[in-house]
């Protein structure tokens, strides 16, 4: 079996890393998850046989190192084949590009917990706030509520996709 296997470390809580992972293997056009566990830290996945390959189990694992440092794993390998012409590195390289894309620019330690998580309305998991499902439990989640922010000009609290003050028509 050939692997290939990647290791990083992010400045953000295993939470974050996680549900970012999982969105990021959702998202990949060959990827399927198979079975995951946010407390134990896994996702399991695999690609389908295709012309360059019999197809590859992918298996992600998330460490909490720190409050803000969490190490993330990918271990990726051919299913039967003894060479695989590459497949395992580019999608191996494609999904740290996609979770790196999706995590915020900003460390996490300066961003607050209410901006950037809520609670799973059905079991209390803490999730993205931008998060459709909860990963600990599949349920839908509600749309989140738009933020406030305040108008540059007037101080005027204005919804976040506004692109002008009701108050006094300041461009945001």
């Amino acid at each position: 079996m050939m692997n290939k296997q990647s290791e990083l470390v992010f400045p953000h809580p295993k939470m974050i890393v996680f549900q970012v992972a999982l969105k990021a293997i959702s998202e990949h056009p060959k990827m399927k998850i198979k079975n995951y566990d946010e407390a134990q830290g896994f996702i399991n996945a695999s690609v389908g046989i295709s012309a360059l390959s019999w197809g590859e189990k992918v298996i992600v694992n998330i460490k909490q190192l720190e409050p803000n440092s969490t190490s993330l794993s990918i271990n990726s390998g051919s299913h039967y084949a003894l060479v695989d012409w590459g497949k395992n590195r580019k999608n191996t390289e494609e999904l740290v590009r996609l979770i790196t894309g999706g995590l915020p620019a900003t460390p996490t330690g300066v961003i607050t917990d209410e901006t950037n998580t809520r609670q799973c309305a059905n079991c209390g998991n803490s999730l993205l706030d931008d998060a459709k499902f909860c990963v600990q439990c599949g349920k839908a989640q509600p749309a989140s509520e738009p933020q406030s922010h305040f108008c540059r000009s007037c101080g005027s609290k204005i919804e976040q996709d506004n692109p002008f003050c009701a108050s006094c028509g300041a461009k945001q």
